[in-house]
């Protein structure tokens, strides 16, 4: 009997701590269909996870308006299972408060905040904008300070540590980024500095910069990036590269019919020529379906060229993704 009243107050001594606990679970399930062709060669079938994901976040409540928050987000692969591990996503502890927000972990750069135009779920490159947000990623052994909203302008600035330099290369990362976002009209710029990321010793620096409209159905966005250091697409290392993108998009009842347009110029060597025929032109078609608050189809078309080259990308494809 003592024994069974000891587990009974245990039990009981617990329940309020649990009432405390604010734990959110969240994330996508995103799969689909696509035929893609490179090339001349023959098209294929594919079966694929377009980015899904499971989360785990929350807050407690310090007083005096000081909260601390964290967040485990990690990858999951509905297609096949494989690859996946515990905390592959944005992760991280931090405080919040009227001073704004501080994190330390793996967390976005102001890069990967940013791809506003790109309203695409893909796993092929032709179906999506996944050259021009190439820069955006998230940073190992990170710190990011996030300010609080002034009157729709924000600003964050972050820094990831370089946990080897004693191996004698510095591979410090440090970028920032301002958001203004207020009556349907966006425009964010980031930056990112790596240091000695080519030439032995030379930093390379990305500029990217996004704006349109976001209201009444209608989107409307455009972005510009340039970059400098080992930042070319297919490969290609210590370059300049300049590229541009659009995107539109209007929601006529349950259906968003949308398409973007993208474009690379020739990348130049760094303290050099133009590199002829390294330019690439891409389109995206297609609509999304709505089929609940939650749950949305979307069918495309996509191709992508590279100016001199044989392997166009084409693909058409179907997918479905469903948040909770």
């Amino acid at each position: 009997m003592n024994k069974k009243l000891i587990a009974l107050a245990v039990a009981a001594a617990a329940i309020p701590t649990l009432s405390l606990a604010d734990v959110v679970i969240y994330g996508k399930i995103k799969a689909g269909v696509e035929n893609t062709k490179v090339g001349e060669a023959g098209s294929n079938n594919l079966v694929e996870d377009y980015g899904s994901r499971i989360g785990f976040k929350g807050t407690e409540d310090l007083g005096n308006g000081l909260k601390a928050l964290w967040q485990v987000e990690s990858k999951i692969a509905v297609d096949s299972g494989a690859g996946t591990s515990f905390g592959t996503r944005q992760s991280f502890l931090g405080m919040e408060g009227s001073f704004g927000k501080v994190r330390l972990g793996y967390i976005n750069n102001s890069l990967n905040d940013l791809g506003l135009i790109d309203l695409w779920e893909y796993n092929s490159d032709a179906q999506g904008l996944s050259l021009f947000t190439r820069t955006g990623y998230r940073l190992a052994n990170s710190v990011r300070y996030d300010s609080p909203d002034f009157g729709g302008v924000k600003f964050n600035v972050g820094h990831g540590v370089d946990e080897k330099r004693n191996d004698g290369n510095n591979r410090h990362t440090t970028y920032a980024g301002i958001d203004y976002n207020a009556n349907g009209i966006f425009a964010s710029y980031a930056y990112q500095r790596n240091a000695d990321q080519y030439d032995g010793d030379k930093a390379g620096q990305v500029h990217r910069v996004e704006a349109g409209y976001d209201a009444n159905n209608l989107f409307v966005g455009l972005g510009y990036q340039q970059t400098k250091g080992n930042y070319g697409w297919l490969g290609e290392s210590e370059v300049k590269t300049r590229e541009a993108a659009l995107t539109v998009g209007y929601t006529m009842g349950a259906f968003t019919p949308k398409f973007s347009l993208a474009k690379g110029w020739n990348m130049k060597e760094i303290g050099g020529d133009t590199i002829d025929n390294s330019d690439y032109k891409q389109y995206v078609v297609g609509v999304d379906y709505a089929f609940s608050k939650r749950t949305v189809g979307q069918l495309s078309y996509g191709k992508l060229n590279f100016d001199g080259k044989d392997d166009d990308v084409r693909t058409v494809g179907f997918n479905v993704v469903h948040s909770f």
